[in-house]
């Protein structure tokens, strides 16, 4: 059987004859150059082609796609799929994660997107790193939380399990570690396991305190079997909060640039915002309801005006405004048809424009794979392209949904890190991750 033609340095896995990947050996060594070049796709109307019962506005002129499947997957595993947010870091440049979802033995990976150099490349073997070799041990199979950058250009991640029924003590789980990159050397650090008996699908970082946020979730061998905030403090390598009241989804953070931090939980019978506060390092539970099903998905930035744009879990739009804090308005949803649920939302660098895919976990396709482009001003959705039909006719692929994007520091690219298969796949949405950027016109986001 043959492979299709794929530009390849290194180790890569590509798309064999009938859609399935071609066997390769897996990457043992971190910092291995795995490396494919994106690939620019060709023009096409169906990128502006909205599916029936899609009453939006869509974009005069079309985007260029550029498009890679990331590399280092090997077939036969568990299920390959990417569940955590991208970065732009300060270089320009972009970093994504994906894992095998594999238990309790995972295996996860993070790469660097270079659209100038056109360069897809693994740059961080998270199970090397960890290095257990015992494969009946726990190894992460998942990076669920973002990959984010400190203000000394260092970039850090967690580990997540593929299955919380493989973190018994048996299963030698007694957390996942915490792993810091360097971009300038290419070489990734352990530094332990920073919140004991915990996954963590929610990080941030804050640089005023230097210091690392997120939400965790208890594995078996945790004593507390509970949600939990924490902060990790970088410059004193340790952990300073952990605990807190109970999120009512452990999946977004609305981070305030004066450090404090904010996620949804229950009060009585009504579903508010809980603030962590790093003066008081304590939560405490706030008298603002969320909207929508009062569950906070998704989370921007806050503008320049302290309000961060959020999505609800059943993809309400509203403004948070973290120096209140309140809740400032409902401004729409998040798009007519499909799945509303959207993992993921960026704010433009003019704050006018929001920029999300709905259909996080699957079925993105019923929507056409919109890139919406959200107008804070009009209060309008907007489609900038509906990516399925290309990705179908150009590689036989299926777009799954996203739980990772991040805009270029003009506004002028958003590199999405998808799920997806080969069509006809018995799994349609998952286990193959591959990596798009969108080119937006700049006449589609000027303003006029």
């Amino acid at each position: 059987m043959q492979c299709a033609q794929v530009p390849v340095l290194f180790l890569t896995a590509a798309l064999c004859a009938g859609g399935s990947l071609c066997a390769a050996e897996k990457v043992t060594e971190t910092g291995g150059q795995t490396s494919v070049r994106l690939e620019q796709l060709p023009d096409s109307p169906s990128l502006l082609k909205a599916p029936a019962g899609a009453n939006v506005a869509v974009a005069k002129t079309a985007p260029k796609i550029e498009f890679a499947y990331f590399p280092g997957q090997w077939e036969g595993a568990r299920l390959w799929s990417c569940w955590g947010d991208s970065l732009r870091a300060a270089s320009g440049k972009f970093y994504a994660s994906v894992g095998d979802h594999d238990a309790p033995h995972g295996t996860a990976y993070v790469y660097e997107i270079d659209s100038a150099a056109g360069t897809v490349k693994l740059v961080s073997d998270y199970h090397a790193v960890v290095g257990v070799k015992d494969k009946a041990k726990y190894s992460s199979g998942k990076i669920h939380g973002a990959v984010v950058q400190d203000r000394d250009g260092k970039i850090y991640f967690f580990g997540y399990r593929g299955s919380v029924g493989k973190t018994r003590a048996e299963d030698g789980y007694k957390g996942d570690w915490l792993l810091k990159y360097d971009p300038e050397t290419g070489k990734t650090e352990n530094l332990g396991i920073a919140v004991p008996h915990c996954s963590v699908p929610v990080l941030l970082y804050q640089p005023g305190n230097h210091s690392l946020y997120g939400l965790a979730v208890p594995g078996k061998t945790a004593p507390k079997q509970q949600d939990r905030f924490f902060r990790y403090d970088l410059g004193e390598d340790k952990l300073v909060f952990n605990g807190g009241q109970e999120p009512n989804i452990s999946r977004a953070l609305i981070l305030g640039n004066d450090g404090r931090a904010f996620f949804t939980a229950e009060k009585g019978a009504k579903k508010v915002f809980a603030e962590y506060s790093p003066q008081s390092n304590k939560v405490t539970l706030l008298d603002v309801e969320v909207p929508g099903d009062g569950r906070l998905r998704a989370a921007s930035r806050p503008d320049s005006g302290q309000v961060a744009w959020c999505l609800s879990n059943d993809g309400v739009i509203f403004g948070f405004d973290t120096s209140s804090p309140q809740v400032t308005a409902e401004v729409g949803t998040t798009f007519p048809v499909g799945k509303a649920y959207t993992a993921d939302v960026e704010l433009d660098p003019t704050e006018r424009y929001l920029y999300y895919v709905p259909g996080a976990h699957g079925r993105t396709s019923e929507a056409g794979t919109p890139v919406v482009q959200f107008d804070l001003k009009r209060k309008q959705v907007k489609a900038i392209a509906f990516l399925n039909t290309l990705l179908r006719e150009e590689k036989g692929y299926n777009l799954g949904g996203t739980y990772g994007l991040a805009l270029s520091e003009d506004g002028s690219q958003l590199m999405i890190n998808f799920n997806g298969a080969p069509l006809g796949n018995k799994q349609p949405d998952f286990g193959l991750c591959s990596v798009v950027i969108v080119h937006i016109p700049e006449s589609e986001r000027s303003g006029k």
